[in-house]
């Protein structure tokens, strides 16, 4: 099984693109961040993976990036 691997659908709301039917860039990242969520649940990463190996799950958005981190305490 390839972990690097995520293929799910979607649907888009009417409400999520612009007068042009275009997909709004604030309805995009919220996508992105509802996938990589999926897509660490899908490899057994959900809360209690992140709460016993003590890191957590962080999905940014900066500067039009959307950057996934598993971040571990110290």
């Amino acid at each position: 099984m390839e972990q690097f691997y995520y293929q799910g659908t979607a649907v888009v709301e009417n409400a999520d693109a612009d007068c042009h039917s275009l997909l709004k860039a604030s309805a995009l990242l919220r996508y992105v961040e509802q996938i990589s969520s999926m897509h660490a649940r899908k490899f057994g990463m959900d809360d209690k993976f992140f709460e016993d190996h003590g890191v957590a799950f962080l999905v940014g958005r900066r500067c039009g990036l959307t950057v996934c981190l598993a971040v571990a305490r110290p």
